[in-house]
């Protein structure tokens, strides 16, 4: 773009596409091989996975070789578009050479549609950004590209004004090149201004520096040609020689014309002799020249045997050393490794003799570890007959409400979740608050009956665990056989009875237990609830619901007189209620290690509520066992219990 033919080129095209075209592109689009097809793919997956990581500059490159693809058939349209993809990433990248190149290309593909104006709009781009770097060359580069637009448009005067200034920067920096475009284009901006004069003059410009740059170029040409040889040296001097008297000669009959004809002639014979005398000493020269040349290749060649023997001499000398050092070490290595040897079969024998010593101490510690695990196992299977005796029998809740499960998982052999469930009676009865008679055995629910469930997850799980448990057991037992059977009462009366229990505003201790705790009123066909932490979940209507438990947990010196809320719901149709501990929620497993979650549980439980109970139970206890598999253990105790109050239930 830089030299005056391709300028030239550019303005004839700009004249052929205004006057003899039609079209869109004004050329015929040939097809894009399947070659330069996948060129392109290559490129963009390139450029997709250079912007995912951050390598704009690579994402830029790769546009920019799509654009001159599809430029190099004819898609104009599409190669503005990838070059257009290069600029945004060379302007964010403030890359500003790559960037002036960009813009300068789109100008060219615009002028090739035959939209000059947005030609201009991208030359002058690149000028703002040549004018930007201050780099005088591709400032004069980029005037000249768009004074050719300015003249293509009709708008002489400008283009000229812009060849001024390219002419002044070409001149200051000594560029022959841009001086011959500026010549070029003045030339033919004033012919089509009809002013033939200065047309003339700005051509015999070009003229003169176009002469001018190629004499330069000849003359760099011939001083770089060499002579091959010393004879051939010789040879031409001697020709050199040869010419010169014969130029003499020619003189020399010139100036003796009154001379005779035999003086002339004996001149000549002369000038002969001394001619042949020179190309024999040129031959004897060079001969001598080649002698010295095969002798001095002789020499060269007796040294390079000499040193090639001289070096064999070295590399044997030298490779019996090595050898000598090398079986010098091996043999210091093998002793320094029979030493080592020895010393570390002492060592190990040493070593031996203290592990059979250790073992032995080791195995007697191992019998006697295994004798108290062994104890400590039985005395554990023993509490946990004693915890299995406390609470009541799982299918026993059957007989109070006949659709109904208990699911319960201890971590342990004992567990610190328990579940708990009595009818206890509307009236007042003063046998029960003074403690005189304890609950009656299992008898029916009556109209005037309420029955009270509960599910239990105190701190800790195994043995510590199963010390709360019983604590909590006999303390809502204690709390209801005093008559009290409101939820929230009952909550307040146990936390208290923790407190004392534990002794805990003295001893600072903080264990207690979070529980979800039912009433069902038969005769109104409600179910109260209150809860510590623990929510109570329901369905009716195929619709899930939870009533949410209050933030304080029972136990521990955070609220000393605290205040529990009181719901209802009412039993005007079928609905299934669940109450449970948090350890089927919080246990690990699945493919990513993550809680199982109360989202995912509250949907099993909407999905499976209508199934048998006991169906619903084994549901449960398959699903969790399948979400730890064999790569997670169980983390705490788990205990879910459902039971389904209905109408007809409550109508007795």
């Amino acid at each position: 773009m830089k030299i005056f033919g391709l300028a030239i080129y550019k303005f004839f095209l700009f004249i052929i596409l205004l006057w003899f075209y039609s079209s869109t592109y004004g050329q015929q689009i040939s097809q894009i091989s399947a070659d330069d097809h996948t060129k392109i793919n290559k490129f963009l997956e390139i450029a997709e996975t250079a912007i995912n990581q951050g390598n704009s500059q690579v994402a830029a490159t790769n546009y920019t070789k799509v654009a001159f693809i599809y430029w190099k058939h004819d898609y104009f349209r599409d190669a503005i578009e990838y070059f257009s993809q290069s600029a945004v990433i060379y302007q964010k990248t403030e890359n500003l050479r790559n960037l002036r190149n960009v813009y300068t290309n789109i100008g060219v593909l615009y002028t090739d549609l035959q939209e000059i104006e947005l030609s201009e709009e991208y030359f002058k781009k690149s000028l703002e950004i040549a004018r930007e770097m201050g780099k005088k060359e591709e400032i004069a580069s980029g005037l000249i590209d768009l004074a050719y637009i300015l003249s293509a448009m009709g708008r002489f005067d400008e283009s000229n004004q812009k060849l001024e200034e390219a002419y002044q920067l070409a001149e200051q920096i000594g560029n022959n090149q841009l001086l011959l475009s500026c010549y070029g284009l003045f030339a033919d901006n004033f012919r089509n201004m009809n002013q033939p004069g200065k047309a003339d003059e700005y051509r015999n410009k070009y003229n003169k520096i176009q002469q001018f740059a190629q004499a330069q170029t000849m003359r760099q040409s011939f001083e770089e040609e060499k002579v091959e040889s010393m004879a051939e040296i010789q040879r031409q001097k001697a020709e050199k020689r040869a010419q010169q008297l014969e130029l003499e000669l020619r003189q020399t009959r010139l100036e003796s014309t009154q001379d005779s004809l035999k003086f002339a002639e004996r001149l000549s014979k002369q000038r002969q002799a001394q001619i042949d005398l020179l190309k024999k000493d040129s031959i004897i020269k060079a001969q001598t020249l080649e002698r010295q040349r095969a002798e001095q290749r002789e020499a060269e060649a007796r040294i390079k045997q000499q040193e090639a023997v001289e070096r064999n001499q070295k590399i044997i000398i030298y490779g019996t050393g090595v050898v000598l050092i090398l079986a010098i070490l091996a043999a210091i290595s093998l002793f320094i490794r029979f030493r080592d040897k020895k010393k570390a079969n002492r060592i190990l024998e040493d070593r031996n003799r203290e592990i059979a010593e250790k073992s032995d101490e080791l195995s007697a510690a191992l019998t006697k570890i295994q004798k108290q695990n062994k104890q400590i196992t039985k005395s554990i299977n023993y509490a946990q007959s004693i915890q299995t005796a406390m609470l009541p029998e799982r299918k026993e809740l059957n007989k109070y409400i006949p659709d109904s499960f208990i699911f319960f998982k201890p971590r342990d052999i004992v567990s610190g979740d328990f579940y708990w469930f009595r009818k206890a009676q509307k009236k007042f009865d003063i046998q029960k608050i003074f403690n005189i008679s304890r609950k009656e055995e299992f008898s029916p629910l009556q109209k005037d009956d309420y029955f009270l469930i509960s599910a239990v997850d105190c701190t800790g799980h195994g043995v510590p665990g199963a010390f709360m448990s019983m604590i909590g057991y006999n303390l809502l037992d204690d709390i209801t056989d005093k008559g009290i059977s409101r939820p929230d009462l009952i909550l307040e009366q146990l936390h208290q009875g923790v407190q004392v229990a534990l002794k805990q505003e003295v001893t600072e201790n903080k264990d207690g237990m979070d529980l979800a705790f039912c009433q069902i009123d038969i005769e109104n066909k409600k179910l109260r609830f209150a809860g510590a932490k623990n929510p109570l979940v329901y369905i009716q209507n195929d619709e899930i619901f939870q009533l949410q438990a209050d933030k304080i947990p029972i136990g521990g010196t955070l609220v000393k007189d605290p205040k529990f809320s009181l719901q209802e719901i009412d039993i005007q149709n079928d609905t299934y209620c669940y109450i449970f501990s948090d350890g089927f929620i919080d246990q690990f497993g699945g493919p990513k290690g993550r809680k199982y979650m109360a989202k995912k549980f509250r949907a099993l439980l909407l999905e499976i509520h209508k199934r048998p109970m006991e169906e619903q139970r084994e549901i449960l206890e398959l699903t969790i066992d399948t979400w730890m598999g064999e790569k997670y253990a169980q983390i705490d105790d788990m205990l879910v219990m459902g039971f389904k109050l209905t109408p007809d239930l409550l109508n007795i």
